[in-house]
């Protein structure tokens, strides 16, 4: 039976007039009964497992989004508090889990296809085009500071060497030829590592092999 409005605003009222003192009362009826009531709710807890496990996965289905904002927003405020100290041991786990982690990213290739990585990152820089550009200031700002200039005639002669070499344009990183428009210059130890533009350090890449590669070195890359 549903109350009526009167009912519904004169429930209002009561509470708005005794809500604290009926706060107070329950809380204190929880200290003084705090064991009792503890067990009480593990012994129902016990007995209605299934119900509850079913009752939170309606919630969850009818408050989904709602939910997940939530745990976003936490989320996101967490790794603003923490963000020196999570960047710190997600480096220090990659560094212990080499492995590991490459694993998991040859896992994600295989798992999604070419256009699904592009479509991922599409939305990504739509949602966080400023970072990306942020990013981009960054790696220039590296290139422009390592040793050794980068001119367009440093850059004509490594593609040549690259034909000269393999016949056709090769992927240094997988050997396989490059079709063209999907060539990138590759160091092959990085600007965040060894900051140098010199020609010795520069080769011919995919650009997938390059974004795999990422702040590797070509033998940890190869697994050498």
């Amino acid at each position: 039976m549903k109350a009526t409005q009167k009912q519904k605003e004169y429930a209002h009222q009561w509470y708005l007039m005794h809500g604290e003192e009926k706060l107070k009362k329950s809380k204190q009826y929880y200290w003084d009964n705090k064991k009792e009531i503890s067990e009480k709710g593990k012994g129902y807890r016990k007995e209605n497992r299934e119900k509850i496990k079913q009752r939170k996965a309606e919630y969850y289905l009818k408050n989904k989004e709602k939910i997940l904002l939530k745990q976003r927003a936490r989320s996101k405020e967490y790794y603003q508090q923490n963000k020196k100290k999570i960047n710190h041991r997600v480096a220090e786990y990659r560094k212990r889990n080499p492995e590991k982690c490459q694993r998991w990213h040859k896992n994600f290739h295989e798992k999604h296809s070419k256009e699904e990585r592009r479509e991922y990152a599409r939305n990504w820089y739509k949602k966080n085009s400023k970072r990306a550009k942020l990013y981009a200031c960054a790696y220039k700002s590296r290139k422009r500071s390592a040793d050794g200039e980068l001119i367009i005639q440093t850059i004509q002669r490594i593609y040549k060497d690259n034909v000269k070499r393999y016949g056709v344009l090769t992927c240094y990183l997988c050997r396989k030829p490059i079709i063209s428009g999907d060539s990138c210059l590759e160091h092959r130890i990085p600007l965040s590592r060894g900051r140098t533009n010199k020609k010795h350090n520069l080769v011919i890449a995919h650009r997938s092999c390059n974004s795999k590669k990422h702040s590797k070195t070509v033998g940890e890359f190869i697994g050498i």
